[in-house]
């Protein structure tokens, strides 16, 4: 294949064809380049231990459990009756709450970059609904995206 002059079939240097292909792969990462956006982002549990919630305060960290990658920190928290439903002697669903525990809407803020479907950030693809263990403050959460909205 390379002959003596370090050219493949004698006609394309190795050399010109490693820059070629750097040059391929740097383009389009230059040309898709987007200015990232600021990103409020809602999680939520339905009901959680009286104990947990008082290890979550605003300004703390926010990080995807498994993978590492930040969503910003809290910039404010709403604590309320947890939220279970349960069929009551009619079958039909009905609201109830459990002691000790509590409903808690966590609001985060940072950068990414939206997509039609959800954000990107850190190389992470986040959807509405999505659930992930997530450490916010003090505490390992199993919380559900509950709200991404996108910022100018």
């Amino acid at each position: 294949m390379l002959d003596s002059k370090g050219r493949i079939l004698g006609k394309i240097s190795i050399v010109d064809l490693f820059v070629v292909v750097m040059i391929a792969a740097i383009i389009p990462t230059f040309i898709t380049r987007e200015t990232p956006k600021p990103i409020t982002m809602q999680l939520s549990i339905d009901a959680l231990e009286d104990f947990t919630t008082k290890f979550i305060e605003v300004g703390d960290p926010v990080l995807e459990h498994n993978s590492g990658v930040s969503l910003g920190s809290v910039i404010d928290i709403n604590i309320d009756d947890s939220r279970q439903f349960s069929r009551n002697s009619e079958g039909q669903l009905v609201a109830s709450s459990l002691n000790n525990f509590y409903s808690v809407d966590i609001t985060t803020e940072f950068m990414g970059y939206p997509l039609d479907n959800g954000i990107l950030v850190e190389g992470h693809i986040f959807t509405v609904g999505e659930f992930m263990v997530t450490r916010v403050g003090g505490a390992n959460l199993f919380l559900r995206i509950s709200g991404i909205s996108v910022g100018e």
